[in-house]
């Protein structure tokens, strides 16, 4: 088995040196940039009692077998973490390449890489051809997404991140982006420290604008692109976009609002009202305006949305269940169409 291991790595490096990638100069008036992945993105690496470390996540060849062993957790109450059943196992997350080996390719030794494997490996190829360059302007964030997001260990660790990418990009303002729990995880850390301010670009929506915006937090454009979860981070239309936000290059010549589904918020409000002490009301009213091509004759835009507002009425019982729950939705669209839906 130990030989056909080294046979496959030996493939394996073979077969990267024979790569062949488009060779950019780092740009450095570029702001720097922090990868974060969402859950099952960071490579984790189990320790045992006499040092010897192995990858455990994520690997192909007996899998199962050392998941069941170093990987399988169990909750901790005392602590509030989540640990390994064996207690002489210690789960780390490598920092090698300032933190984006980890999330690069989960496992390096595959022959062919997969899909399923590839984390943020086109994101990072495609931002290093920006210019982008790794440990000076663009760095990444792995963490051990077993534990809660609220876990001090995992805090500490990213604003120890972002003060390392800091210092070493001279001191520019740091650009988040993260994917799926990632921006979970760093609304968490928004939400805790309000200065410095960052800037976070969400990947997939798990930090919707409604959620930024509640917590005090800019939102700045929401994007819809057809991709599901995890393609969204090699998709080449999120790449486009992306390189015409962070600035990286000469302004995108095709970047046009119209057609790449950006929707600016212009208001959001958030209001209680409890007149019972039974009775707990809250209403939310969001403004939005839908950059598209007027053309209220036609069927193709008659039903974009202008304006939503939704009001939720609760009333807890004494069993602590909701008694009764009420919403209504209304939609104006540019063309003065009306819709009022109750529920």
């Amino acid at each position: 088995m130990a030989v056909l291991d080294e046979l496959i790595r030996s493939i394996e490096l073979w077969m990267r040196a024979s790569r062949k990638h488009d060779v950019t100069a780092p740009n450095p008036e570029l702001d720097p940039v922090l990868l974060v992945p969402g859950i099952g993105g960071s490579m984790l690496n189990a320790i045992d009692e006499n040092g010897k470390t192995e990858r455990v996540w994520v690997r192909i060849f007996g899998a199962d077998h050392e998941f069941r062993t170093k990987l399988w957790p169990r909750f901790d109450p005392s602590s509030g973490k989540t640990i390994s059943v064996d207690e002489k196992i210690k789960i780390e997350v490598p920092e090698d390449r300032h933190g984006l080996y980890a999330i690069d390719v989960l496992d390096p030794d595959m022959i062919i890489e997969s899909e399923g494997v590839c984390y943020y490996h086109d994101m990072i190829v495609e931002m290093i051809k920006w210019g982008y360059q790794e440990g000076k302007t663009l760095f990444g964030f792995g963490y051990d997404f077993r534990q809660s997001n609220r876990l001090q260990e995992t805090l500490d660790r990213f604003a120890s991140k972002l003060e390392s990418a800091y210092a070493s990009s001279g001191g520019k303002k740091i650009n988040v982006v993260t994917h799926s729990m990632g921006g979970l995880l760093v609304k968490c850390f928004m939400a805790l420290h309000t200065e410095p301010k960052y800037i976070c670009v969400n990947g997939d929506g798990t930090v919707p604008v409604e959620s930024a915006k509640a917590d005090g937090l800019d939102a700045i454009a929401r994007v819809g692109v057809p991709a599901d979860h995890r393609g969204i981070i090699c998709n080449r239309h999120v790449f486009r976009i992306l390189k015409h936000w962070l600035k990286a290059g000469e302004p995108d010549p095709f970047y046009n609002p119209l057609n790449d589904f950006v929707i600016l918020p212009t208001a959001f409000e958030v209001g209680n009202d409890n007149k019972d002490a039974d009775i707990h009301v809250t209403s939310v009213k969001e403004d939005w305006q839908l950059l598209f091509q007027n053309n209220c004759q036609g069927n193709n835009n008659d039903d974009l949305l202008a304006m939503v507002g939704s009001l939720s009425v609760s009333s807890e019982g004494k069993d602590g269940l909701t008694d009764e729950a009420h919403a209504t939705v209304v939609v104006q669209t540019d063309c003065g169409k009306h819709v009022e839906v109750s529920d």
